[in-house]
Parts: structure tokens; C-alpha cells; sequence
């Protein structure tokens, strides 16, 4: 009796899961690459060496990835607001995230979203 019941449940929950997934970019859409060269790196005192940033141009969608697609959230991203680019990922339709914490990722057409760099050059003074 007990396993009739577990399998029920599991079955709710399995459906309620499924159901729960509709915003699911594309089912076809799965992460072919990982480009973790963009990633900050910093000095040994914590300070920014170098990093890619994110500068969003007009509101995009925050995504999470979940079993290898991207599933679009109820969160989006203030015009305006700019952020460091961790790793970017690149689907099998050829889109583009990027990682913009450790569980978020946003995508955009070109103008949506303006990448930059920073880099950190010490100025040495001739004495």
C-alpha cells in the first residue's frame, strides 16, 4: 500500500512539475557551450583585475537553468542597471546568456543588452 501511494504522490508531483514548466524557452533549446573565459578575475586582495560587465539597454527576462534549458522567471532587469558577466553559455539555436549571478542568466537581442570591459592597468611611475 505504501508504494501505491508514493507512486500516486509522485505522480502529482511529477504533473504539477511539468505543468509548472511553460516558459521554458524551447524544448530543443539545450546548452551546447560553456565559455567560462569571461569570468572576473581578481588580485589576491579582492580587487577586479579584469571582467566582462552587462549593461542593460531595454528590461530583459531573468532566466535559470534547469536540466540543461532555460527557464524563463517572473524577475526582469532595470533599464539601466549594470552588471558582471560570469560564464556564457550558448545554446544549440545559437543564443547567448549570460550568468549574471550563480543561478540567473539573461539573454537579449543586439541594442538589449551592452557589453563592456574592465581592466585594470597599474600606472608605474618613472622615478
Amino acid at each position: 500500500m505504501k508504494k501505491i501511494i508514493f507512486g500516486i504522490i509522485t505522480a502529482v508531483l511529477l504533473s504539477l512539475g511539468l505543468s509548472a514548466t511553460g516558459n521554458v524557452v524551447k524544448a530543443d533549446n539545450m546548452v551546447q557551450s560553456i565559455d567560462a573565459s569571461h569570468v572576473a578575475k581578481y588580485d589576491e586582495d579582492g580587487n577586479i583585475r579584469s571582467a566582462n560587465t552587462l549593461e542593460i539597454m531595454k528590461s530583459v527576462n531573468v532566466y535559470q537553468l534547469k536540466n540543461g534549458q532555460f527557464v524563463k522567471t517572473d524577475a526582469t532587469l532595470a533599464v539601466g542597471s549594470e552588471w558582471l558577466d560570469g560564464v556564457q553559455v550558448t545554446t544549440d539555436d545559437s543564443k547567448v546568456f549570460y550568468q549574471i549571478s550563480s543561478d540567473q542568466y539573461i539573454t537579449g537581442d543586439l541594442g538589449d543588452i551592452a557589453v563592456g570591459f574592465i581592466v585594470y592597468l597599474p600606472i608605474v611611475a618613472n622615478s
